[in-house]
């Protein structure tokens, strides 16, 4: 009997374990899936990448496009940051010759409970994108480019 309960006890630990690192696994992937997506529309200057960020809190380099936006008392002023802030990511891209074909490597760097960060090598120079939950989504709050 005791064998029996230690081997349940066993079984039991080995799939709460597994379902643990299987759903850190998918996170990771989550999150580089969603950095990768964002990117090749940021790339296409596609408007639709706008739903992937935080206006909240976004930071794009340094600038603080987070407040900016909250400081904007109607949705056309909204609406307007939201596209020249993707257009401007789509020219800096173009400028250095960035798009899906040359950036690569991209990786979770760091992850934490609400947040994770996504690195990607780009010619010349690198990616950050940093996430944070919002709701049930993730979001980005922030992406460096350097």
């Amino acid at each position: 009997m005791k064998s029996w309960l230690t081997y349940v006890t066993l079984s039991l630990s080995f799939i709460i374990v597994s379902s643990f690192v299987t759903g850190c696994e998918s996170d990771a992937r989550e999150y580089v899936r969603l950095s990768k997506t964002t990117f090749e529309k940021l790339v296409k200057n596609d408007p639709s990448a706008a739903d992937l960020m935080d206006w909240n809190s976004l930071r794009c380099n340094d600038q603080e496009v987070g407040q900016a936006y909250m400081s904007l008392t109607t949705d056309y002023e909204k609406s307007q940051i939201k596209v020249a802030t993707v257009e401007k990511l789509s020219q800096f891209y173009a400028s250095h010759g960035w798009d899906v074909t040359n950036v690569r490597n991209w990786k979770l760097q760091s992850k934490g409970v609400e947040s994770g960060i996504v690195t990607a090598d780009a010619p010349g120079g690198s990616i950050t994108i940093y996430f944070q939950k919002v709701g049930l989504d993730k979001k980005i709050s922030r992406i460096l480019n350097q």
